[in-house]
């Protein structure tokens, strides 16, 4: 008996490091800006003339939407006259199939100890948000941020963007350089 409950005990903590495994990992971005300039001095914002919107017209509205908010959430107006800064985002998605392997096991009456294991198949849009701030006066990228998503099915596409948007904006404006 005392075999069979450290069998139990040993599968169990088998699947439960497959399980943590397989849990989606926090994306982080990745952040970049010139320590030189004075982001307190940006006040407006505007979106490029020349922005490309992403190929799936949701995901564009759920981008300049998330990144608008958030901005002006930091003090930013949008401005069609004359603006400080310039934004652009750009993305790019990746379509794939993911598996995820799940395993049973059952005892037959009387009988040996049967084993199956199991694939469940999901499609899965991957892709890459990047965002630019540029210096209007000379169009010098003065800020940028790029971060990994995902999303499972279409239901969750705003919900994944508004968390990579905020992923993105997280640390802007950067703290001032110390001298």
């Amino acid at each position: 008996m005392q075999l069979r409950h450290l069998s139990l005990a040993i599968g169990f903590a088998i699947a439960a490091g497959l399980a943590s495994a397989q849990l989606p990992r926090l994306a982080k971005a990745e952040v970049e800006h010139d320590p030189e300039v004075d982001f307190a001095a940006f006040k407006s914002f505007q979106w490029k003339d020349t922005q490309v919107p992403a190929d799936n017209p949701n995901v564009h509205t759920s981008v300049t939407w998330y990144v608008e908010r958030h901005l002006e959430r930091r003090g930013l107006k949008k401005s069609a006259e004359k603006p400080d800064v310039l934004l652009r985002y750009y993305t790019e998605a990746k379509r794939s199939i993911k598996g995820i392997p799940s395993q049973s096991s059952s005892d037959g009456p009387g009988g040996p100890e049967r084993r199956s294991t199991n694939v469940d198949f999901r499609k899965e849009l991957q892709g890459t948000l990047v965002l630019e701030i540029q210096r209007a006066a000379d169009q010098k990228v003065v800020w940028k941020a790029a971060t990994p998503w995902g999303v499972i099915d279409k239901s969750q596409l705003d919900a994944e963007v508004d968390k990579a948007v905020h992923l993105l904006l997280a640390e802007y404006p950067p703290k001032p350089a110390s001298r």
